[in-house]
């Protein structure tokens, strides 16, 4: 691969090459600004910065943030969410009670698969007696 960028030695540079250029270059003074350039500036600086509503600073500011702070970020994040979703609520569950020939006996073996069901037999209560407790919280 070639560059094709010409190669400026600083002998080129030398005014000792152009007299007449020189000498025009040294009589030469720039223009004036204009009065109105001054105006014209400060609109376009004034327009470029104004001040934006908030809701589109916003929606439309940017954050920088480097790359392990947003990867911890988002591992505590995913970490927090997982947390909360396997939580199991804190209840106690007791085993159901089966009657034997002894009368009620608790259960500690896993509940029978009931497969078919039927009511018949089934013979409601005459007088049902109910008492309301209160919860007692620790």
């Amino acid at each position: 691969m070639t560059d094709r960028t010409p190669v400026i030695r600083r002998t080129d540079l030398s005014d000792e090459r152009d007299p007449a250029l020189n000498g025009v270059l040294q009589e030469w003074r720039a223009p004036e600004a204009s009065r109105d350039l001054d105006r014209r500036i400060m609109e376009d600086y004034r327009k470029a910065t104004r001040s934006r509503p908030l809701w589109h600073r916003f929606f439309f500011t940017s954050v920088r943030v480097p790359l392990p702070v947003a990867v911890a970020a988002l591992a505590l994040l995913f970490i927090a969410a997982a947390a909360v979703i396997r939580r199991q609520p804190d209840v106690t569950t007791v085993p159901p009670a089966v009657t034997g020939p002894g009368g009620l006996q608790a259960s500690h073996a896993e509940p029978p698969l009931v497969i078919h069901t039927s009511l018949e037999g089934f013979q409601p209560v005459s007088d049902a007696n109910v008492t309301v407790m209160e919860e007692h919280r620790q």
